[in-house]
């Protein structure tokens, strides 16, 4: 008997009671609904009611076991999730029945001094204290490309091309696009325009400055760059499969989005 992992940001209120329901629609097909994340054996796929946060945890179990996963979009602004709560039950019994789509999504592979890490949305080269720049060399397919003076260097995916590196002003990537973006962070006196890479690209980014430099993956801190240090990063040869919503296409809910924070600005 397979399992199904839910993974909620919250077991109170409207998030509460659709968790309730999927539960129960998941039992009656007769698997386990679980909620607990260190009981991985017999997972099938993973469930996030939550926001872009809930999903990104979520995406990180699902990807390391190769299973699928289906969003239900709890949060704000939640770009990374194209299903709507009142979707979530028919979805979840399509799934369970076996007639769900499931879409492609990139993720990073990132390897520094030997150890690998996955990123769904990121990877950030950043300085460490306020004040100070990183002074970061990249390489791109072996051929030398920039030094970026910067608060910070970014390597996002199409999933992540919505959060900072559209903070940083980077472009809009389709979800399902392999490309991978690189892009400084307020850049000091030079080119400030995002570069897009292709998937069977690699990247190399190296400390050339006289102070550390912090990685962070998915918004955690994983490792520090002295001088000299490097972190190479290309596209993971297996890539997280998404339930494929068919009643909100992503120029919807991206246009849901950016009317949101243009309102919350107002």
């Amino acid at each position: 008997m397979a399992d199904v992992l839910f993974v909620a940001k919250s077991k109170l209120g409207p998030v509460g009671d659709l968790l309730d329901q999927l539960i129960a629609t998941t039992e009656q097909s007769g698997r386990r609904a679980i909620q607990d994340e260190t009981e991985l054996a017999e997972v099938e796929m993973v469930v996030s009611l939550g926001g872009d946060g809930t999903f990104l945890r979520a995406g990180a179990i699902a990807h390391q076991l190769d299973i699928p996963i289906m969003g239900v979009d709890f949060g704000r602004i939640g770009y990374l999730l194209n299903l709507a709560p009142s979707d979530a039950s028919t979805s979840l019994s399509n799934c369970l029945e076996g007639r769900a789509a499931w879409e492609p999504r990139t993720v990073l592979d990132i390897a520094i001094d030997g150890e690998h890490y996955s990123a769904l949305n990121e990877l950030a080269l950043e300085r460490e204290f306020p004040g100070h720049m990183v002074l970061v060399g990249v390489t791109i397919n072996d051929a030398a490309w920039m030094q970026y003076s910067a608060d910070g260097v970014l390597i996002a995916t199409a999933m992540g091309s919505t959060g900072y590196s559209l903070s940083a002003g980077g472009p809009v990537l389709p979800p399902d696009s392999p490309l991978m973006v690189i892009n400084p962070v307020a850049p000091h006196l030079q080119i400030n325009n995002a570069l897009l890479v292709a998937a069977d690209g690699e990247i190399l980014m190296e400390n050339q400055g006289p102070r550390g430099v912090a990685v962070v993956i998915d918004g955690h801190s994983v490792a520090r760059l002295d001088l000299g240090q490097q972190v190479t990063t290309r596209t993971h040869p297996r890539p997280l499969r998404v339930f494929a919503s068919d009643t909100r296409s992503y120029v919807t809910r991206l246009r849901e989005v950016l009317s949101e924070e243009r309102r919350g600005a107002d």
